[in-house]
């Protein structure tokens, strides 16, 4: 089984996706998965959306007359996007973490129970 034969390599610690890659075909498959897809949208989500928010937020900040209210509404929204969606990052980031942990011990103690051999052969 490709899992038992990965124990070594799931004990050392494996990247969310070859995690999602060792757990398919296994009852773990919805885990790893969740690890793997909470990394990418904490990448995606923080690091494209949020920090292009940022930005928009410091050019339309800069670029316009803030004495108006369309522009200064525009600002204060993109900054406040932009800053939930670093937090969002963040949570994320640390949710796939434990995720990610949980389903590799979880898949080492099942490995573990496979590789042994049944009581009657």
């Amino acid at each position: 089984m490709l899992v038992a034969a990965s124990r070594v390599r799931l004990e050392q610690g494996v990247s969310t996706h070859d995690l999602y890659q060792l757990s398919l075909r296994t009852p773990f498959a919805s885990d790893g998965r969740s690890a793997y897809a909470q990394e990418v949208t904490a990448k995606t989500a923080g690091w494209g959306l949020g920090t292009g928010a940022l930005f928009g937020a410091f050019i339309v900040g800069f670029a316009t007359d803030q004495s108006q209210r369309g522009p200064r509404i525009a600002t204060i929204t993109l900054a406040s996007t932009g800053m939930a969606m670093t937090a969002l990052y963040f949570l994320l980031n640390y949710t796939s973490g434990r995720k990610a942990e949980s389903t590799r011990r979880a898949m080492i103690d099942w490995s573990s129970q496979c590789a042994q051999p049944l009581p009657n052969q």
